[in-house]
């Protein structure tokens, strides 16, 4: 009787404690989202820089100058 009762038991914390498959998939999926995309080249790199700075509100050329920085950069990490 002690066997059955201590099988049950551990049988409904195993399933209250642990995560539907579903959960733990949708948060992986999140996870994996949230992480920043890397530019594939050195053009899509100056334009993620440019649209930076415009859309934090900076002026065209500091905006410009930090696309050319962001596409050195890229430049420099993969050669």
């Amino acid at each position: 009787m002690k066997k059955i009762i201590l099988s049950a038991i551990f049988a409904l914390s195993v399933v209250a404690f642990t995560p539907t498959s579903s959960n733990a998939q949708s948060k992986s999926n999140n996870a994996i989202s949230s992480r920043p995309k890397q530019p594939t080249n050195a053009l899509a790199a100056w334009a993620e820089g440019y649209e930076y700075g415009m859309s934090h509100g900076w002026g065209q050329a500091d905006s410009l100058y930090w696309a050319h920085v962001q596409m050195q950069i890229w430049i420099n990490h993969n050669s």
